[in-house]
């Protein structure tokens, strides 16, 4: 009979790696079933918490929590100081610092206007109430972006010919709000929930005013969707403080399309940076603005010649539902996300374009 290999102990391993797979196999095959079953459980519990909090951080913790280092604990961060660091947020987002910097660097250069401001090798920091709307913020994009396994049954659906619970399904969903014949919402009616959204033209003056025609082979643009776009927090937030309100053009693709097609003056997307960076320059630029005598004409406009459709969704990603529904509706003004021949494009974009060159050039003089 052989003799059995001695194990190492807790505390005598064999240096290097090779061999260790087999040690700790050779060495959870000598545990009492009692002890196999515990150790079992312990694992189980260990990989149901990992998968719950995989891809988002705990929503219940906010700046109020945060106790600063050096700091008696129990103390609010906010009782202290009124400045959050990024790895301030980053502790209470259960990330890294390096990791919640990174995002955060990708919202520079989406244009998040709580960040927009940051200068180039300087120290993150901001107020009680950014630090709490990046906190926000971030949540709900780590949410969007989990690869988090649904949990909804899906089936065949014979007369729609699409999986129940699938993409597809969602999308047939809303699809009915996004008719003509639907009534409108007025701004006091929109959904409070997360969703999507749509523009749509009042009648032929907008048309005329924006400059564009029917297309051969295209619905009219009467009754098509202009502009589709999500909410990942409430639509009844997104649309009134960003799409609809004047001063927000540098934030809101649409205002900033409409505007180009519109003929207004652009200019830098305002900034309280004294002295931007070239790559910072760049962003002020693609999302430019208008002049302050122009943002309340094209809020007016808007309000005047728009019509709003939106249907509440808790669709996760919201960006591809958002996608499936420009496919099937095809507004003309998204250019950046919607993969379709769109025969309004290069107008759009040489009346983009103009404003980008004006907006450059103010930021030389």
């Amino acid at each position: 009979m052989s003799k059995q290999p001695k194990l190492p102990s807790d505390q005598a391993w064999p240096r290097g790696f090779e061999g260790h797979e087999a040690d700790q196999q050779a060495r959870l095959a000598e545990l009492p079933l009692s002890e196999k079953l515990a150790w079992l459980e312990e694992a189980h519990r260990l990989a149901l918490h990992l998968q719950e909090g995989a891809g988002r951080a705990d929503d219940s913790t906010s700046v109020e929590d945060l106790t600063l280092p050096g700091v008696d604990r129990g103390i609010p961060a906010d009782y202290v100081t009124q400045v959050f660091t990024a790895d301030d947020l980053a502790r209470l987002a259960n990330k890294t610092g390096k990791y919640f910097r990174r995002w955060l660097r990708a919202e520079l250069e989406r244009g998040n206007t709580l960040v927009v401001d940051h200068t180039h090798g300087e120290r993150w920091r901001f107020s009680k109430d950014e630090a709490e709307q990046l906190l926000r913020m971030f949540r709900s994009s780590a949410n969007s972006s989990s690869s988090r396994k649904r949990t909804t049954p899906m089936s065949f659906d014979c007369h729609t010919g699409t999986l129940a619970g699938s993409l597809g399904a969602e999308a047939d969903r809303l699809l009915p709000a996004f008719d003509r014949s639907v009534r409108p919402q007025a701004l006091d009616e929109l959904p409070t929930d997360p969703g999507v959204y749509s523009f749509w033209t009042a009648g032929p003056r907008a048309i005329c005013d924006l400059g564009l025609d029917d297309m051969e082979g295209e619905k009219s643009l009467l009754v098509r969707p202009l502009y589709i776009g999500k909410a990942e927090d409430s639509i009844a937030k997104r649309i009134p403080t960003q799409h609809f309100k004047t001063g927000k053009t540098g934030w809101s693709t649409a205002r900033r399309t409409f505007a180009a097609l519109l003929g207004f003056r652009s200019c830098l997307r305002p900034t309280k940076m004294k002295a931007p960076t070239s790559k910072q320059l760049r962003i002020l630029i693609a999302n430019y603005g208008v002049v302050p005598a122009d943002e309340a004409k094209l809020t007016e406009w808007m309000m005047s010649n728009l019509l709003i459709r939106a249907a509440a969704s808790r669709w996760t990603p919201l960006e591809a539902l958002e996608n499936e529904l420009m496919l099937r509706l095809r507004p003309p003004l998204n250019l950046f996300k919607a993969n379709w021949s769109n025969p309004w494009r290069d107008r759009i974009e040489r009346a983009r374009s103009m404003m980008r060159e004006n907006a450059r050039g103010a930021a030389v003089m």
